[in-house]
């Protein structure tokens, strides 16, 4: 499973349905904080319109009445009654049958002075009640009911008594001349009972309650107690998500507060939202599987197929393996991809019989190489070891004294250029032979200690020349080392010969080896030599190439000895470090692995 998560395909796949899982929740983010509350900004507009609509209603009920007040207001005989002109026009014209034709439930005639005349009050039932339980008797003429004056217009508002809220119209008597002061004010009531109510309920739709402003139900006065002038207020009830509240209030006639209406607007506008939502992320998830099948089956017709097929390609294009080219023609990036891999095959091919060429030339000079080395090595030897043994024979004068000494010092110099020659060839062949891998090592158990005593010695006589000091701090109980001991021998020699050579008079050149903690065996050269930077450690190491210093100009050296010192160290496993500072000297580090190292150690 986890394999598989690895290829491409799955990838695309993953990232395909991680992209239509973001826009899925991004959607549904959108559609419930910024869809849904546009529908409850909608539904709490509704709940408002309702409670203007149940406040138009109300202005209407008070324009019906204001135009029947004004009717009867601008009667020449009411003015004339209250007047006291015509005394039968309230028996005539006032009657309880024609009060009810016109839904009045309270009449009120007062004069100038603000003196009662006439007036008849009805409770919900039509039952009369007594008048004092509405206004006074006499008002004072700076009454609001009286404070319209000449108005016509006169006063209008809600009249709450201990009956309940009556709506009321005071109108000013002006009767059919205009011209004339007011004869008095014409106060025309109605009830707001369960009757007329219900009527505004069935007229505007709205279900609603009204309370006097101080019998507002207690759920609700913390609401309807922020209410300020006209401005509604719009509650959801906690307990209760289907029907959202819409508080108002209506002025008594004198412009202050006097009812409360409570409007109940059902959520369904919220509901078809959510409804619209849910359908909305039905259709989402639906129109993005389908999609994302899609995406996916075109994708993986145009991209993936061909990128399986030349990934393909190219794993069957192993070492030795060159299938036939792809071939493709497409025009997109794919296809170009494929044609330069095609070119890429056909460039390697070529180049790969070029290096096959290449190397036969190679093993062809390497074996000519060979060849030509053991044959100089044998016809140079041969007369090298004539030179070298007659050369000693003249030096030890050993059939007789030679008459020159002259000749005595140049038969020396012939002896000493002819050892150094072999040494040279000597290290010649076993840096080919190293190279080519074909040298062998004689393997025994060698005494650390001991050959390092034995390099010493053999370069002592270098180091008194130079004026140069050997130290020599080996661990003692030493395990012995598996390894070949003459060319361990000569890689200290070579080691030695260098620190000797590049130290200058007075220093000192210290061999050291022990054991190490993870069993590996170190033996280590170091001096105090002129040392070098760390640029110039890799040229060291190459063969027959001297570092360009004023002290090396004057010395001599095939400079072999660093790279051949190396070579037969990984030859037996181990690892050549140096380090090295220019004025600090320099320290060849052996590091031979503990398979080499023989736990028993060896006895004097």
């Amino acid at each position: 499973m986890l394999r598989s998560l690895h290829r491409l395909d799955c990838k695309a796949l993953v990232v395909l349905m991680a992209v239509a899982a973001a826009f899925l929740g991004l959607s549904a983010l959108v559609l419930n904080f910024v869809v849904l509350p546009a529908f409850e900004q909608l539904e709490e507009h509704e709940a408002k319109d309702n409670l203007e609509r149940v406040r138009h209603a109300v202005a209407t009920e008070l324009g019906h009445l204001s135009a029947t007040a004004a009717d009867w207001a601008f009667w020449d005989e009411t003015r004339d009654f209250v007047q006291g002109e015509r005394d039968a026009y309230a028996a005539e014209n006032l009657t309880d049958s024609s009060l009810q034709t016109l839904k009045l439930d309270l009449v009120y005639l007062y004069d100038r002075a603000g003196a009662l005349r006439w007036g008849k009050a009805f409770d919900r039932e039509r039952s009369p009640l007594a008048l004092d339980a509405f206004a006074a008797d006499p008002l004072s003429p700076d009454h609001p009911l009286l404070a319209g004056g000449d108005d016509p217009a006169g006063r209008r508002g809600v009249l709450t008594t201990d009956h309940g809220p009556y709506l009321v119209v005071a109108k000013p008597l002006i009767g059919s001349e205009r011209d004339k002061p007011s004869g008095g004010t014409l106060i025309f009531g109605r009830a707001l009972d369960e009757t007329t109510v219900a009527a505004m309920r069935e007229q505007t739709r709205v279900d609603f309650d009204l309370w006097l402003s101080d019998e507002v139900p207690a759920p609700y006065r913390t609401v309807t107690g922020r209410l300020r002038g006209a401005e509604p207020a719009v509650w959801l009830p906690p307990d209760s998500s289907d029907v959202l509240w819409s508080f108002g209030t209506m002025p008594d006639y004198r412009g202050a507060p006097a009812l409360t209406v409570g409007v109940r607007t059902p959520r369904t506008v919220t509901a078809a939202g959510a409804r619209v939502i849910e359908v909305s992320m039905i259709f989402m998830v639906i129109a993005a599987a389908i999609d994302l099948a899609v995406v996916w089956l075109l994708m993986r017709r145009l991209i993936l197929r061909p990128i399986g097929a030349l990934k393909d390609h190219i794993a069957r294009s192993g070492p030795g393996e060159t299938p036939p080219p792809l071939g493709w023609t497409r025009k997109d990036e794919i296809g170009v991809l494929a044609r330069a891999f095609d070119r890429l095959q056909e460039d390697v091919r070529r180049h790969s019989q070029a290096l096959a060429a290449a190397m036969e030339h190679v093993i062809a000079a390497g074996q000519a190489k060979s060849s030509f080395l053991a044959s100089m090595s044998h016809e140079l030897r041969t007369p090298l070891n004539a030179i070298i043994g007659f050369s000693d024979v003249m030096v030890r004068e050993l059939f007789g004294p030679l008459q020159n000494p002259r000749y005595r010092e140049y038969a020396n110099d012939i002896n000493t250029s002819g050892e150094h020659l072999l040494q040279l060839i000597n290290q010649v062949l076993d840096m080919s032979k190293a190279e080519s891998g074909r040298l062998d090592l004689e393997e025994e158990a060698i005494d650390v200690e001991a050959m390092a005593l034995s390099a010493c010695r053999m370069v002592t006589p270098q180091a008194e020349k130079a004026g140069v000091v050997l130290d020599l701090d080996i661990e003692p109980g030493l395990p012995a080392l598996s390894g070949d001991r003459l060319r361990l021998t000569e890689v200290l020699l070579n080691l030695l010969s260098n620190a000797v050579k590049f130290t200058d008079a007075g220093g000192r050149v210290t061999v050291t080896a022990g054991c190490i903690d993870n069993g590996e065996l170190a033996v280590s050269v170091s001096d105090t030599g002129i040392g070098m930077t760390a640029e110039d450690i890799p040229r060291a190491m190459a063969p027959f190439v001297q570092l360009d210093n004023n002290r090396g100009r004057n010395l001599t050296g095939t400079g072999l000895g660093l790279p051949l010192a190396r070579k037969m160290t990984e030859l037996h496993g181990g690892r050549f470090e140096m380090t090295s500072a220019p004025g600090h000297g320099t320290t060849v580090t052996l590091r031979f692995p503990a398979a080499r190292v023989q736990r028993a150690r060896l006895t004097a």
